[in-house]
């Protein structure tokens, strides 16, 4: 998640920088649209961080699933051994 912050902000300072020299615009409007491309960069961040914790969660649910049936069959075949 650093690189992806680092390239997002440093993207969003060439942004900031580009629109400073170029367009005669307030700078509130540039304050904004750097605060939006921040936040837009924390929710990326969030949205990666669920999805990895979901797919661990999904895993070990899995994982359990698997060792529960497997102890299912050992007790089968030894009840009817």
């Amino acid at each position: 998640m650093p690189l992806c912050r680092f390239v997002c902000l440093s993207l969003a300072a060439v942004y900031y920088e580009y629109l400073a020299f170029s367009l005669p615009l307030s700078s509130f409007y540039l304050s904004t649209v750097v605060v939006v491309l921040v936040v837009l960069v924390i929710l990326v961040e969030v949205l990666v961080v669920v999805v990895v914790v979901v797919v661990v969660v999904v895993v070990v649910v899995l994982l359990v699933l698997l060792v529960e049936v497997l102890v299912v069959v050992v007790v089968v075949v030894v009840v009817v051994e």
